[in-house]
C-alpha cells in the first residue's frame, strides 16, 4: 500500500436542538428530546451524507446519542432505497444511540455502507459516570473491526480509550 495515502472524513454536528433534555444545565436523560422531530433529525442526516459525498470523504461521522434505534432503521431504508447513487460516500456512522439489546441496556454505533447495510457494530466500553449522573448501560465487552479498503476501522465511543483499561 501507498505509506502516505490519507482518506477523507466529513465529522458533521446536527443543529436542530432536539438533543438531550438538560435541567439545572445537566442532562436529565442521553437521548434525542421526547417528541423531537424525527423528519427533521433525518434530513440533517441526509444534508450531512450530501455534503461528504460532495467533498469525497471515504466516511461520514456524527455524534454520540444523536440518534434513536427507530431513526437510524428509518435511514437504513432510504439508503437501501437510494442504493444506485455509486458515488456515495463509502462508510456512514450517523451517531450513537441508546438500544435494548436483550437484556442489557447499550450505547450502540453502527458504521452503513453507503447502500444501507450494516458492516459493524460496536457498543460503548465505558459508560458515562459524572457524580451526579450515570448513563446507564451496560457496557460492551469487544473491540469490533471492520477491515475496509483504506484499512482496518474501529469506532470508539466518547471516553473508552482514555484509560489504560482495555477489552481484548
Amino acid at each position: 500500500g501507498d505509506e502516505n495515502f490519507c482518506a477523507k472524513a466529513y465529522a458533521g454536528y446536527y443543529s436542530d436542538h432536539c438533543d438531550w433534555p438538560i435541567e439545572n444545565g445537566k442532562p436529565i436523560a442521553f437521548a434525542p428530546n421526547p417528541g423531537f422531530d424525527l423528519n427533521a433529525r433525518r434530513d440533517a442526516f441526509f444534508n450531512h451524507l450530501n455534503e461528504a459525498t460532495e467533498q469525497g470523504a471515504a466516511i461520514l461521522l456524527l455524534p454520540e446519542l444523536t440518534m434513536t434505534q427507530d431513526l437510524v432503521s428509518a435511514i437504513i431504508a432510504d439508503l437501501v432505497r437510494r442504493s444506485t447513487d455509486d458515488k456515495q460516500c463509502p462508510l456512514i456512522m450517523p451517531g450513537t444511540f441508546h438500544a435494548q439489546v436483550g437484556a442489557k441496556r447499550r450505547n450502540r454505533a453502527v458504521v452503513l455502507s453507503g447502500t444501507g447495510e450494516i458492516l459493524i457494530s460496536q457498543f460503548k466500553l465505558k459508560p458515562f459516570v459524572e457524580e451526579s449522573f450515570n448513563e446507564g448501560i451496560d457496557p460492551g465487552e469487544h473491540i469490533s473491526i471492520l477491515l475496509t479498503p483504506i484499512g482496518p476501522l474501529a469506532v470508539f465511543i466518547c471516553r473508552d480509550f482514555c484509560d489504560d483499561e482495555h477489552p481484548e
